[in-house]
Order: structure tokens, then C-alpha cells, then sequence
């Protein structure tokens, strides 16, 4: 069921494993005992394919994990000693998200929920917020999540650590055989006290096994939907952020109108009423600043613990990518059109081009927005250096694409600079589709320079970004 063969792997100079072999059939109960230090983490972590050795191989259910990791990941189940959950979803949330990244679906999926929480101690607490429940139930949830699938391969680490009441509830469940379980260790420990820093690993056979037979794209896409729904839901939890960024450029616009009337009247527009500049240039600079929402979307899977536990699911970096920023791209999408939308019926913008290619520039820029905060993420190790820079460059790009007043008004060197912004195309065909009657023919190289600038951001985030990296967030 289980075998690996020659695992190494070392930190530097540091030799943490040294060529571990290791053998697991179906019904054995495995525990690994040794002293801090001693590579049982590290192990699992490669059996459970968060973690490339430095030679060896691993075998799950006769598939190569380091060459197909999505393959054998169907098999496995892990639960790691760091506490894994969505604390502003409630149980029965946290559990459905990682059904459906095992494939899991309707009634199916809401059985196994109801199941897995009454094995687990928890179907009073199905509808309660994750980080309400004490430290006991907190634990087992997060193994509960693990079991979701009927995996012929579970990993335990610790899993009543920090909570001795939770101890029956956790291990009744994986109850031992009547013969003692078999004990590996990646070295000999004599001194190691029972049951401290133990490793417990389960593989059963199961007739009611739930596996999906989908296959190809279709289950790519059943993935990144459960993961698309997982950050609705925490949108919907913490909505304060995407309310605050549709709200203030509109309290920007009706500050800044006369003055940009002014402005435009100058740059040769008599007509103007200087919601033509404040209402398009105010909704980019604030869905500039909004990337940071992009960023936090990642870093907080981070900080939540959540993160290793989607990479040990079946689901692809690109499936996780793909769920979690489509949601971003809509909350995007929905608070720019809410900001001319209101612009139009509050402060009289009235494009006189056309409205549809207005609509065609926003959702590039939008998309364009969402491949640069996905680059940030994957250039940057904290949320603080991702949030600062992507603030900060948000600023300095929307600023002098023109964002607060016409790029023509601008000093000659900044006008000279001006087009190297993503910004500033963006702007320059909203503004000829604002008060030069133009149409989408006539935006096209301008949004094609956009689209160009998503397709950059994109591709080094596609380069740089790991999945393995290790990310330094807040909750």
C-alpha cells in the first residue's frame, strides 16, 4: 500500500535523514518515535508529497508520488500537527471545502459531511464558526477534515496535542487492532518516552471508498470550483475590506469634481463636468489598492495552516490559483462597475464612445490587476512586503497613468514616463471612450497594451511562483 526506499534529505549541511526504507501494508498502524530533531516530520511530509527528498522513491497504492502527486494524493489523507482550518467558516463549511477537493459532490458530499461530524463528535457544532469552537474540537475537526474521503492512507500528527479531553473522541475512531502496531523510526531512539511526539499513519480497506472517477479537466474544474466557493464564503465572512475600496472613490469623486472639471476645461474640453477624469480615474486607483485583497487571499491560507492542506489534496497549484482568484476577479469586476455605475447616477458621467468597449477595457484591467497581485505573491515572502509594494506601486502607476488628473497637464519627463504604467493605457483608452466618441477599434492598441501587461505579470508569477515556499502571513 505504503513503500518507500532510500529516503534522503538534508538542510544545508544538516543530514536529517539518511536513507529511511519503509514498508506499509493495508489494516497497519504505523508509529514513528523519535526525538525532536529526528526527521519524523520531514518524513511524512514526503510520503504526503509536501516535501521533495533528495533521493529515494515513494510508492502509494502503485503509483509513483514524486512523479504524480495528484495521482497518489486520492489515496491520502493528512492531518498535520499545525492546526489547519478556516476559522470564519463553520464546520460544516470546512469540511464540505475539502469534499469537494476530493471530488465529492451533492448528496454525497452532504452525507459524508453529516457522517464525519457525528464520528468526530461534532454534529451540534456543524453551523458554528470554526474559530469559536474550543481547542478539543478545534483538533477534531481538523482530523475530521482529513477522513472526508475514505483515504486507504491516513496520516495523524499529533492529532490530540493541546487538547487531552478530545483524546477518546479523536481516537475512537482510528482504534488500533488487537495486535500492537509495528513501529518505523528514520532512527534507532531508545530513550524516547511512549506516546510523546508520535506519528500515527492508518491505511484500511473500505468497500463504501469514495473516490471520483472523473478525470482530465472536468475534475480540475470541480476543484477549482469548491476552492472558487471556499473564498466566496470567506468574502462573504470579511466583506469590510471590498465595501471600503467601492465606497471611498466615490467619496473621492465628490471632492475632487470641480477641480477636475477645471482641469479638463484647461486640456480642451469646455464641455466637461469633470466626472469624465474623477470617475474612471478614481475607480483604477482604488482597485489598485484593492490587490492587496489578492495577496491576503494567499498569505492568510498561510497563516490559517490551510495552505499545506490544499497542496496534499489532489488539487493542482494552478487548480488552487485558478478557485481562488476567480472569486477576487468578480469582487473586482462588480466593485468597478458599482463605481461608474454610481458615478452616472450621482455625479453625471456620461461616456460619450462606446459603453460595451468600456466594459471590455475594465474586465482587462481587472484581469490584468488580479496576474499582478498573483506576481506579488509569488515574488514576495511576507504579507507586509507583498501589501506594501503592491500598495505602493498601485500609487505610483495609477498616479502617473493619470489616475488624478490628465497625463497632458503632467511635467514633460512624467508625460515621457507616463506610458511605461499599465495605467496609463488603461486610462487613456477610458478616456477617449469618455469624451472623444470612440469605440472599441479605436481603444484596441491601447488595450492590447494592457492585455500585454497582464500576460507579463502573469508569466513571471507562472515562473516564480512555489508552491512550496514557505509564506509568513496574519490572520
Amino acid at each position: 500500500m505504503l513503500t518507500a526506499e532510500n529516503i534522503r534529505k538534508s538542510f544545508g549541511d544538516h543530514r536529517v535523514l539518511t536513507g529511511v526504507d519503509l514498508s506499509v501494508s493495508a489494516g497497519q498502524v504505523i508509529g514513528l518515535m523519535g526525538v525532536n530533531g529526528a526527521g519524523k516530520t520531514t518524513l511524512i511530509s514526503i510520503l504526503a508529497g509536501l516535501e521533495r527528498p533528495d533521493a529515494g522513491s515513494v510508492q502509494v497504492a502503485g503509483v509513483d508520488a514524486l512523479r504524480h502527486h495528484r495521482a497518489a494524493a486520492s489515496h491520502l489523507g493528512i492531518a498535520p500537527q499545525t492546526l489547519g482550518i478556516y476559522p470564519t467558516l463553520t464546520v460544516r463549511e470546512n469540511l464540505a471545502c475539502f469534499a469537494g477537493l476530493a471530488g465529492l459532490t451533492g448528496r454525497t458530499a452532504r452525507t459524508r459531511v453529516q457522517d464525519v461530524a457525528a464520528l468526530m463528535g461534532l454534529p451540534e457544532a456543524l453551523n458554528r464558526p470554526a474559530g469559536q469552537l474550543s481547542g478539543g474540537q478545534q483538533r477534531r475537526l481538523h482530523t475530521g477534515m482529513a477522513i472526508l474521503h475514505r483515504p486507504e492512507i491516513l496520516f495523524l500528527d499529533e492529532p490530540t496535542v493541546g487538547s487531552p479531553p478530545a483524546r477518546c473522541a479523536i481516537r475512537r475512531p482510528f482504534s488500533p487492532p488487537r495486535s500492537p502496531p509495528s513501529a518505523a523510526t528514520p532512527r534507532s531512539c531508545p530513550m524516547c518516552r511512549s506516546l510523546v511526539r508520535a506519528w500515527r499513519l492508518r491505511t484500511w480497506r473500505s468497500r463504501a471508498h469514495i473516490r471520483s472517477r472523473t478525470k482530465g479537466s472536468a475534475m480540475s474544474l470541480l476543484r477549482s470550483y469548491s476552492i472558487a466557493r471556499t473564498s466566496w464564503q470567506l468574502q462573504l465572512r470579511d466583506p469590510a475590506s471590498s465595501v471600503i475600496m467601492t465606497v471611498l472613490p466615490l467619496i473621492l469623486i465628490a471632492v475632487l469634481i470641480p477641480s477636475a472639471k477645471a482641469q479638463l476645461v484647461l486640456s480642451g474640453y469646455p464641455n466637461a463636468t469633470g466626472a469624465e477624469q474623477t470617475v474612471p480615474g478614481l475607480a483604477v486607483l482604488c482597485a489598485f489598492l484593492s490587490v492587496e485583497q489578492v495577496t491576503t487571499l494567499f498569505f492568510r491560507e498561510h497563516a490559517w495552516g490551510t495552505w499545506d492542506r490544499l497542496r496534499a489534496s489532489p488539487a493542482s497549484t494552478a487548480d488552487i490559483v485558478i478557485g481562488k482568484v476567480v472569486v477576487r476577479f468578480l469582487v473586482q469586476l462588480a466593485q468597478t462597475a458599482i463605481v461608474f455605475a454610481v458615478g452616472g447616477l450621482l455625479f453625471g458621467y456620461r461616456p460619450n464612445g462606446s459603453v460595451p468597449a468600456i466594459a471590455i477595457v475594465v474586465v482587462v484591467f481587472t484581469a490584468m490587476l488580479v496576474c499582478f497581485g498573483v506576481m506579488l505573491v509569488a515574488l514576495c515572502r511576507t504579507m507586509d512586503q507583498a501589501n506594501t509594494i503592491g500598495m505602493l506601486g498601485g500609487m505610483v502607476m495609477a498616479g502617473l497613468g493619470g489616475a488624478l488628473a490628465p497625463v497632458s497637464s503632467f511635467p514633460g519627463w512624467v508625460q515621457s514616463v507616463a506610458p511605461f504604467t499599465p495605467a496609463y493605457w488603461v486610462l487613456d483608452a477610458l478616456r477617449r471612450l469618455t469624451l472623444e466618441h470612440a469605440t472599441l477599434a479605436d481603444v484596441a492598441p491601447a488595450t492590447g497594451i494592457a492585455l500585454a501587461f497582464a500576460a507579463g505579470f502573469a508569466l513571471i508569477a507562472a515562473l516564480c511562483f512555489r508552491s512550496s515556499a514557505v509564506k509568513i502571513g496574519t490572520t
